[in-house]
C-alpha cells in the first residue's frame, strides 16, 4: 500500500472542429449592401454560440464601417453570424467594380479550431441616382456654368472617375473626365444668340456604374437691357 504520494496528471483539452455553411448572399451592387449569413456547427452537429467571423474580399479584410483601422468582427450567436455591410465604404479611393470576387469567411474562437471557407461573390453595376439639372438662364455674351455633385442610386457621391458629355441642341460642348462625382464646367455660350436651347448631359458607363444617357434641361439666353444716356 502506497500512502502519501502525490500523483500529477496532465490533461490535454483539445479544441473541437467546426463546420461552416455560407448562405443567403444577396445579389450585390458594386456600391450596395452585402448581406451574408454564415451558419456554424460543431463536430456533433450542435449550433455554436461562441467566437466571431471576419470577412475578406479577394484577400482584403473588411474593416469597420466608421473605423477603417479596425477589422470588422461579426459575433456568432445561436450558430449564425450575419454580415450586413455597405460596400461603398470598402475602399476609400474607389467603388469595387462589377465582376467575380472571392469572399473568404474565417471563424475564430478560443474554444474551437479556426476554420475558413470561401464563396464566389458576384457584383453588378450600381445605377446612378436621380441627378437633375435645373433650368439655366444667362445673358447674351455670358458663358453658362454647371456645378453639381453626382450621386448613385443609394444617395452616395460617385467614387472614382466618370466621363461626362454635355450637348447643346445635339452638338457636343463638353466631354470631360470628372472625379468623385464633382462636376464644375463652363459652357462656351458667349456667342450664342438670345433664345432657348436644349441641354442634354450623359454620364458614360464604367466597370462600377451604369450609364445615364440623358439628363435634360434648358438653357435660355436673354437679351441685355439697353442703357440710354441723354445729353442736354
Amino acid at each position: 500500500i502506497l500512502m502519501g504520494n502525490n500523483i500529477t496528471l496532465t490533461v490535454d483539452v483539445l479544441k473541437d472542429n467546426v463546420s461552416m455553411e455560407i448562405m443567403n448572399i444577396n445579389e450585390t451592387k458594386s456600391a450596395g449592401k452585402l448581406i451574408v449569413e454564415v451558419f456554424i456547427k460543431d463536430s456533433k452537429n450542435n449550433t455554436v454560440n461562441d467566437g466571431f467571423i471576419i470577412f475578406k474580399i479577394n484577400g482584403k479584410t473588411i474593416k469597420e464601417q466608421y473605423n477603417s483601422s479596425k477589422t470588422l468582427k461579426v459575433a456568432v450567436v445561436d450558430g449564425c453570424a450575419k454580415l450586413s455591410y455597405n460596400l461603398y465604404n470598402f475602399d476609400n479611393k474607389t467603388v469595387l467594380g462589377c465582376g467575380v470576387y472571392n469572399l473568404e469567411v474565417k471563424y475564430i474562437s478560443e474554444n474551437y479550431n479556426t476554420q475558413s471557407a470561401n464563396k464566389t461573390l458576384n457584383l453588378v453595376k450600381t445605377k446612378l441616382g436621380d441627378n437633375q439639372l435645373g433650368p439655366i438662364r444667362v445673358k447674351v455674351n455670358e458663358n453658362a456654368k454647371i456645378k453639381m455633385t453626382l450621386t448613385d442610386e443609394f444617395g452616395n457621391f460617385l467614387k472614382g472617375e466618370n466621363t461626362v458629355i454635355i450637348r447643346i441642341n445635339g452638338r457636343t460642348q463638353i466631354r470631360q473626365e470628372i472625379k468623385n462625382g464633382k462636376l464644375d464646367v463652363i459652357l462656351d455660350t458667349a456667342n450664342f444668340s438670345a433664345k432657348k436651347y436644349t441641354i442634354n448631359m450623359a454620364i458614360s458607363s464604367n466597370n462600377r456604374y451604369e450609364d445615364v444617357y440623358r439628363i435634360p434641361t434648358t438653357l435660355t439666353i436673354i437679351k441685355r437691357n439697353a442703357i440710354l444716356n441723354i445729353d442736354n
